[in-house]
C-alpha cells in the first residue's frame, strides 16, 4: 500500500530560487499537494552529498559519474545511487519507488522515477508521480522534465 506524501512546503525554482506568489509573498506548494515531495525527489537528484549543510546526507552525488561511459552498467549504477538517495531519512519508501534509466544520447541518460501515492482528500486521483530528469555525464548537469 503507498504512503500519503502531501505535503505544503514554499516553492522553489529548478535553479533554486523562492517563488514569489501573486500576492508578493514567498509562494507555497498548497495548491498542489504533490509538489513538495516532487520538488524534493528533483532535489535529491541533483545535489551532492554534504551541498545541504541542515541535511548532511542529503543527495545522490551523481557527479560521481562525470566522464563515465554511458553504459548499461553506469545505468545501473546511477539507478541504484537514485533508489538509495530518495529513501534518506525516510524521504520515500522504496515499495512506492520505481526508476527507469535508459540512454538519450552518447552523453545523457533519462531518467525516469515513479512514487505510488496513496490518494487523500487533497490528492484525491493521483496514484503516480512521475518525473523524468535527464543526466549529462560531460557536464555533470541534469535537467527536469
Amino acid at each position: 500500500m503507498s504512503l500519503n506524501y502531501d505535503a505544503v512546503d514554499l516553492m522553489w525554482s529548478t535553479t533554486g530560487d523562492f517563488v514569489l506568489g501573486p500576492d508578493g509573498d514567498l509562494a507555497d506548494t498548497r495548491f498542489d499537494v504533490l509538489l513538495a515531495i516532487a520538488q524534493d525527489v528533483y532535489d535529491r537528484c541533483k545535489s551532492d552529498i554534504g551541498d545541504w549543510k541542515e541535511i548532511p546526507l542529503m543527495g545522490a552525488t551523481l557527479s560521481d559519474f562525470t566522464g563515465e561511459p554511458n553504459t548499461a552498467a553506469n545505468g545501473r549504477s546511477i539507478r541504484d545511487r537514485l533508489f538509495n538517495a530518495l529513501q534518506v531519512y525516510g524521504t520515500v519508501a522504496g515499495s512506492d519507488l520505481s526508476i527507469d534509466v535508459f540512454p538519450v544520447a552518447k552523453d545523457k541518460i533519462a531518467v525516469k522515477i515513479q512514487l505510488r501515492v496513496a490518494p487523500t482528500p487533497q490528492n484525491r486521483y493521483s496514484r503516480i508521480l512521475e518525473r523524468v530528469i535527464i543526466y549529462d555525464y560531460v557536464e555533470n548537469h541534469i535537467v527536469s522534465r
